[in-house]
């Protein structure tokens, strides 16, 4: 049975079929219907079904392979314009490693022998990257002078010797050191040590740890000493394991060759002071137990620079009045 509305279904009663001739060989079968126009309307309407499908299905294809297209361009712009753009800066962050002793890059050890010293002192990585400065600092005898009186300048082992004055004893240093590239900190506003010190005694303490960096040196109308050169701070260690901060203010360039102490502090003359372009490039960095006769042991866990994304460089003047406004004084102007 033919489909409802279709051709063989229409007048079915007036179709006949005529024998196959010589003059109609490519359609043997000739229909007569007698509805002729509702054939036609049937098959016109099929035709007019099958352009707008055709048409609607070109539409739809166009419209996803469009879409997949743009959503494509956009992903690629939008969520790579980070790493495609360059002119726009990662963002510094607060706080810089500068040392962790884990990149198997060597730090050379020095002791005050090489300046007729008796110190003795090793410096050693543990697997986890630990840092360890353990030795003696000892009385370096021929810095032992008297100081005052007649015999002021002369070496001597006690203060009898020293009439008016007094025997002035002068402990050597023990210091460990690494030169290369480190990162630039001219936006940080000073060093934190991750350390603590510890000889087995828990009330044994040492009070000669410094830190150094840089191969600057004081201005000359200071007289700097002669193997006085890069910028020297005083810290404490604790004997448990603590966060020691150092303040780029607590530097200076102008310090006892003899003694590590500071003579002209960044406080007195900002010529003293570390420089952006001395934080930019610190050439060496180096630990120190020097000037304080007595047993070491520092053990250093890492050495960061801190308060980096402030923006702009570090400054004395900007860090004066930061300090001072904290402590409610008035801001520095110089």
């Amino acid at each position: 049975m033919g489909r409802e509305g279709s051709p063989t279904s229409v007048a079915r009663n007036d179709m006949e079929t005529a024998t196959p001739s010589k003059d109609n060989d490519v359609n043997p079968l000739h229909i007569h219907v007698g509805d002729e126009d509702e054939v036609r309307l049937y098959w016109r309407k099929r035709q007019i079904r099958q352009k707008y499908c055709s048409l609607l299905c070109m539409l739809l294809f166009g419209f996803f392979i469009g879409f997949g297209t743009g959503a494509g361009i956009f992903i690629q712009k939008d969520w790579g314009s980070d790493d495609d753009d360059d002119s726009s800066s990662p963002a510094t962050p607060d706080t810089i490693l500068v040392a962790d002793f884990s990149d198997g890059k060597p730090w050379l050890q020095t002791n005050d022998p090489v300046m007729g010293g008796d110190s003795t002192g090793t410096f050693t990585v543990s697997a986890d990257g630990v840092g360890t400065l353990a030795g003696s600092v000892e009385i370096v005898t021929f810095l032992t002078k008297c100081s005052g009186g007649a015999q002021d300048g002369e070496e001597c082992t006690q203060d009898s010797e020293c009439p008016a004055g007094f025997c002035k004893r002068a402990p050597g240093f023990i210091k460990a050191e690494k030169s290369g590239t480190f990162p630039d900190v001219s936006t940080c506003s000073g060093f934190v040590i991750s350390c603590k010190h510890y000889t087995g005694d828990p009330m044994g303490d040492y009070t000669g740890y410094r830190i150094g960096f840089g191969t600057q040196r004081a201005p000359e109308d200071l007289e700097p000493h002669r193997w006085s050169s890069g910028f020297k701070a005083p810290f404490q260690a604790g004997v448990v394991l603590n966060d020691v901060e150092i303040p780029f203010t607590s530097f200076s360039d102008d310090w006892d060759d003899a003694t590590g102490e500071i003579i002209v502090s960044c406080a007195d003359d900002q010529r003293v002071c570390p420089h952006a372009s001395n934080l930019q490039d610190l050439q060496k960095l180096s630990v120190w137990a020097e000037g304080v006769e007595g047993a070491v042991h520092l053990e250093i866990h890492s050495i960061k620079a801190i308060n980096c994304a402030g923006g702009g460089t570090w400054s004395h003047a900007a860090a004066m009045s930061s300090d001072e406004s904290e402590d409610g004084g008035e801001p520095d102007d110089d």
